[in-house]
């Protein structure tokens, strides 16, 4: 860096990372983030929620078919 730049020093480093411009532009881009994210997020949450219910719901019909199957009296077992 002293090659293209000699006469960088840290008063000059750190006004330039205090700049509130470039601090101003840091946040915006963060908050851009965050409101693009948002969506993909409620997206994935609602899959998400979508295949647990069908699971639930599957495993319910499981049961209900369970308890529709006739009843094996004693004397018919073959063992």
């Amino acid at each position: 860096m002293k090659k293209y730049y000699p006469t960088l020093t840290t008063e000059l480093l750190i006004s330039s990372i205090l700049d509130p411009q470039k601090r101003k532009y840091q946040n915006e881009t963060g908050i851009l983030k965050q409101s693009q994210l948002k969506p993909l997020a409620k997206k994935r949450k609602t899959k998400i929620e979508w295949l647990n219910t069908k699971d639930s719901i599957v495993a319910f019909d499981e049961i209900v078919e369970y308890y529709q199957l006739p009843e094996i009296s004693l004397c018919s077992d073959p063992l």
